[in-house]
């Protein structure tokens, strides 16, 4: 053994000593939670937490796809495309428009979907979404700008969430769907939303008693966000990024609502819990309930409008008027021009404005004001939810075999990871050793005797490649490099022999793609349906191992499979007991979610199945799913 083989000798914790604290890992941010309302078969407001492993079962047509489809569905209406027309890029089904979507086609109900999302990188990905908006061209924030791991970052301090939970509502009205409402919750506390009507009028909530709001206003945060002596963040020609103290300083809350609504003429939300604090802040020309570059809304500061002020308004507005018009005459004159010309072009005195048009040119002058932290949680979240559900990889019930001929694409994007063909391209890009993870899955988890490799293949006329032979070594490389491509090849070790993609078996060939899906790089969550497709028992208990290793991120799985899900509860009885084979990674309950959907007059019923640290289920099957078994046997 040489020097650089010498190991660290192993340090003994002292007897009667703590242990050191070990950090679990970090891990990305991920879906863990969806909650639906008045979805397709879901009515009731339903909850499907998701965690590492996430079985469905349930009888079919039970709405298993139905979660999958919500996700997909929230990603186009949070792109900001027609909520009313379903635009699926990878092609899944036609799923029509928001009356089709909506429980029951009952349009007088409020479709809600929500996603939560968790994980140590939430900010930085939040944080890092205002550089494409009007915030990129800002000189201060770039000069404030911090730089991890060389990517630039902004540091809002003691204002990172961990948790984040999305949710808008879809309504129908006069014929067409729009969203009414967009909130965002951090660390299980909400934090703000924003309202839109049909006329388009916005309104921007903020909960005062949110943690994060508090440590805004004592001055506590460490980030770069806020300037606790002049009370803004920073202050350009462009832009003035006022503290949420300043906010809460402008805008009465509920303690206050007669005196504001006298006032001011705004309106606060209502909620059902009385305890719950809500400031209301009118947004400027937004139009939407999605957060867009920026959220802008009124400086209140002298927003009181009391009748002497109208009065003052009417009577210095009316004679500026009039003055300017005399003095127009005047130049005209001097001009002149005809007495009745004149008159033309002037028109008649100026008469006094009305009380209402001395309030609504007073609210157009009102200056506008934006606050950096309301946008990085408001775009933010936007942002990360999209690029998590842009990240999801779908495969379908029946993967499509690859031609004799297939060519793979360059880029193994989401529309191609329905029919399974993804996979086949992904293999083809190679990222991440996927090659080798997945022929190491085929081999050893599975025990299949087959093995994937790239190979170059050339179409060229034989006469070309003689003539350039004789040209000389240099002419031939040339040649073949032009006339090379790659393509995907299966190996048939135990005989081997070189296997044609078509000539693989059904059985292997609907295996690929979940294999490969599951160690793929890039991937926020990997659903799948029927991951067991047309394989043997024995190799659909091995698939299950599969995913017990490749847990980087989380998979979602339709399936009927009793072999699947009692290969899983036999590692976390083996885990609990420390029976595990060696180098199988530890799994435990709280690793798996197990779910079964039932279908009822009221829509589909989610129910949980917990297991215990011996690998079974504490409550029963409803329904009596997988009986058939005990039935037949005794």
């Amino acid at each position: 053994m040489n020097e650089d083989q010498v190991q660290p000798p192993i340090e003994e914790t002292p007897q009667g000593a703590e242990a050191p604290e070990v950090k679990p890992p970090k891990r990305p941010a991920r879906i863990t939670a969806i909650t639906l309302e008045n979805f397709k078969s879901i009515g009731a407001p339903v909850r499907i937490p998701l965690r590492d492993i996430t079985l469905l079962f349930g009888p079919n047509s039970a709405g298993k796809s139905t979660i999958i489809h919500a996700i997909q569905y929230a990603g186009m209406v949070l792109s900001g495309k027609n909520p009313d027309s379903w635009d699926s890029e990878d092609n899944t089904s036609e799923m029509g428009g928001f009356r089709t979507l909506l429980h029951g086609r009952n349009t007088s109900r409020t479709m809600r979907i929500g996603i939560e999302i968790q994980g140590d990188d939430i900010a930085k990905i939040m944080s890092k979404s205002l550089e494409r908006t009007v915030y990129a061209n800002d000189a201060n924030l770039l000069n404030g700008t911090l730089n991890i791991d060389d990517t630039p970052y902004l540091d809002f301090g003691k204002i990172s969430p961990k948790v984040i939970y999305v949710t808008f509502s879809l309504q129908w009205t006069n014929n067409q769907v729009f969203l009414s409402e967009y909130a965002v919750d951090c660390d299980r506390v909400p934090f703000l939303k924003i309202s839109c009507a049909m006329d388009g009028a916005s309104k921007l909530y903020i909960n005062p008693n949110h943690p994060f709001v508090s440590l805004i206003c004592n001055n506590e945060t460490d980030g770069l966000s806020y300037s606790p002596e002049e009370g803004t963040v920073y202050d350009t020609d462009t832009s003035e990024y006022h503290c949420l103290s300043t906010i809460i300083a402008n805008y009465n809350t509920k303690n206050n609502v007669a005196d504001r609504k006298a006032k001011n003429g705004f309106d606060i939300l209502e909620e059902e819990d009385e305890e719950e604090e809500w400031i209301c802040c009118p947004i400027i020309n937004q139009r939407s309930a999605l957060p867009t570059k920026k959220i802008s809304f009124e400086k209140k500061d002298d927003l009181v409008i009391d009748q002497a002020k109208v009065a003052e308004l009417k009577s210095s507005i009316t004679e500026a008027i009039n003055k300017q018009r005399d003095e127009f005459r005047i130049r005209c004159k001097s001009m002149q021009l005809d007495e009745n010309i004149i008159n033309d072009i002037i028109g008649p005195p100026h008469l006094p404005k009305s009380d209402d048009e001395i309030k609504e040119s007073f609210y157009n002058n009102i200056n506008e004001v934006n606050d950096l932290t309301i946008d990085y949680i408001s775009i933010g979240s936007r942002e990360l939810l999209l690029r998590l559900i842009n990240d999801v990889r779908y495969l379908g019930p029946l993967r499509q075999v690859p031609p004799r001929n297939f060519i793979p694409v360059n880029h193994a994007g989401t529309n191609r990871w329905f029919n399974g063909m993804a996979a086949w391209d992904a293999l083809f890009l190679d990222e991440e050793n996927l090659i080798d993870r997945s022929n190491g899955h085929l081999k050893h988890t599975l025990g299949c005797p087959y093995s994937l490799n790239n190979i170059d293949v050339i179409r060229c006329d034989k006469a070309v490649i003689e003539k350039a032979a004789q040209k000389g070594l240099d002419v031939l490389k040339d040649v073949l490099s032009r006339h090379a491509y790659q393509r995907i090849q299966v190996r048939d070790t135990l005989h081997n022999v070189d296997v044609e993609l078509p000539d693989i078996g059904t059985g292997l060939s609907q295996l690929i793609p979940v294999i490969v899906g599951v160690a793929h790089p890039g991937t926020s969550l990997f659903a799948v349906q029927e991951p067991e497709l047309h394989a043997h028992p024995g190799l659909q208990a091995r698939l299950a191992d599969v995913f017990l290793k490749e847990r980087k991120h989380p998979a979602f799985l339709e399936t009927h499979s009793e072999h699947l899900i009692l290969r899983i509860l036999r590692r976390i009885r083996e885990t609990s007991r420390g029976t595990l084979p060696e180098g199988f990674p530890s799994i435990r309950p709280e690793d798996v979610q197990v779910l079964y959907l039932k279908p009822s007059e009221n829509g589909t019923e989610v129910y949980p199945l917990d297991i215990t640290e011996d690998g079974d289920f504490i409550n029963d099957w409803p329904d009596g799913f997988f009986t058939e078994r005990e039935e037949d046997l005794f």
